[in-house]
């Protein structure tokens, strides 16, 4: 497979998930803007933006854009956990368990990404598990 392709797959996957979630059928307004910056360059980015537009959804491109890099030519993905660190910063303890749960469902079960979560009650050997995460929301 070549890269593009390969890269390809990934959206569709990234799609695949959002559609089976019930969320969304296509990128709203907010995810059709920042799509180049998200998934087609390194450039760091800020999205403001009200609440339910899709800055999640933009998140979620920005992390398949650095799963992508884990890829082998043949296509196969190959995660070295604590390799890399996604931060997801949410404001209640509900929607970072929200999170972790369905990230541990999308990228975890089809990829093997580890995603833990930190909070006020996370204790100390929970705190140790964080250099093996890849992905954390606090």
């Amino acid at each position: 497979l070549s890269v593009c392709s390969v890269l390809l797959c990934m959206l569709e996957l990234f799609i695949i998930c959002t559609c089976c979630c019930g969320i969304t059928r296509y990128f709203n307004p907010v995810q059709s803007e920042a799509f180049p910056v998200a998934f087609q360059s390194d450039i760091n980015m800020v999205v403001a933006a009200p609440t339910g537009s899709g800055k999640t959804g933009v998140m979620e491109l920005a992390i398949l854009r650095l799963l992508c890099r884990y890829l082998s030519p043949s296509g196969a993905f190959t995660v070295q956990h604590g390799a890399f660190k996604v931060i997801y910063l949410a404001p209640i303890r509900a929607l970072v368990q929200e999170k972790v749960a369905e990230w541990q469902q999308k990228f975890g079960q089809a990829l093997g990404v580890t995603c833990k979560e930190l909070t006020g009650d996370t204790d100390l050997t929970e705190i140790r598990d964080l250099d093996g995460a890849d992905i954390i929301a606090t």
